[in-house]
């Protein structure tokens, strides 16, 4: 019984590791008034996990990004990727909201620059980010 669940355990372990490769398609933005919305469209829709700290989120999935394309952000965002995600930089005085959706698969991201009628410029640049800048 015992060497039957330790079997178990080492195979759900090794689920992550066995996820299928995953590509970003294309990357876009458009500023509107109140925000800079930023879209990756994924080759399937994924699971996925949202991290915030105060100046940057973490977009990650299940295996291993196998492609990020080159995206000209503003240059308030910072785009970075690694073995798992996309890691975005942002200055700290923006608020971001992120969503997916499935048809077509795509994540989305908001910048959001403006609260009530206050206009928020962008005091500093976004931080430097480690990670591969793009393919």
């Amino acid at each position: 019984m015992l060497r039957h669940t330790l079997v178990c355990a080492l195979t759900l372990l090794s689920l992550p590791a066995l996820a299928a490769p995953w590509v970003v398609l294309d990357v876009r933005h458009h500023s509107y008034n109140d925000r800079v919305r930023v879209v990756f469209d994924l080759d399937r829709n994924l699971a996925h996990r949202t991290t915030f700290d105060e100046r940057s989120i973490w977009l990650t999935f299940p295996g291993t990004l196998k492609r990020l394309p080159c995206a000209a952000l503003p240059g308030h965002i910072d785009m970075r990727r690694t073995d798992d995600g996309i890691r975005l930089g942002y200055p700290n005085d923006f608020w971001v909201q992120s969503f997916q959706l499935a048809n077509p698969p795509r994540m989305v991201v908001d910048f959001y620059g403006r609260i009530g009628r206050e206009v928020i410029t962008p005091n500093e640049q976004a931080p430097t980010l480690q990670g591969q800048r793009c393919d």
